[in-house]
């Protein structure tokens, strides 16, 4: 609202835009799902949307190109690319603990808020009266989210072991 010296209406209007584009990635993603697509597929793509986004928008920021409309629809793709991520990872960060489900989404949960809380108090300390702290703290998430899939789809590869191998495969190997 400071940023860009828009009204709370108008805030309000860019929230709802942006909420939109959440639950409507949400609801295209279990559409993608029952047509054939697996998490395992869609996860990295939309994670490489993420991060472009997060990284333009941060460009935008330093050298001062960003505007009301190019920060909204870089937040709406953004968000859009949320939408594919959140239900695809959690569903499979879930699949080794069948039986303790409750349990691991509950930790899960918390790590998210307490991620949050941290990026949030880390983008508040860093405030300069520019989106520069915001951008560039979602760019690196999303780099970072990135990165850990693509090196970390490699690296459980690489450590399966011949026993684990011999026992059939688990399902979370099958699913990568």
């Amino acid at each position: 609202m400071e940023l860009f010296k828009i009204t709370g209406q108008q805030y309000g209007w860019v929230f709802a835009f942006n909420a939109l584009g959440l639950i409507a990635s949400r609801q295209l993603n279990s559409v993608v799902l029952r047509r054939g697509a697996k998490s395992e597929n869609i996860i990295p793509i939309a994670l490489c949307g993420q991060a472009l986004a997060g990284v333009l928008l941060t460009a935008g920021a330093v050298f001062h190109l960003l505007n009301l409309y190019s920060t909204v629809g870089l937040l709406f793709i953004f968000l859009c690319c949320q939408g594919f991520i959140f239900p695809n990872s959690s569903a499979l960060a879930l699949v080794p603990f069948e039986k303790k489900a409750g349990s691991a989404s509950a930790l899960m949960g918390g790590i998210q808020m307490g991620i949050g809380a941290l990026v949030s108090a880390i983008v508040s300390w860093m405030n300069n009266g520019t989106a520069l702290p915001m951008s560039g703290m979602m760019a690196l998430c999303a780099c970072t989210g990135l990165a850990v899939v693509l090196g970390g789809v490699r690296i459980i590869r690489r450590s399966a072991t011949g026993a684990t191998v011999a026992q059939g495969e688990s399902e979370m190997l099958k699913t990568l």
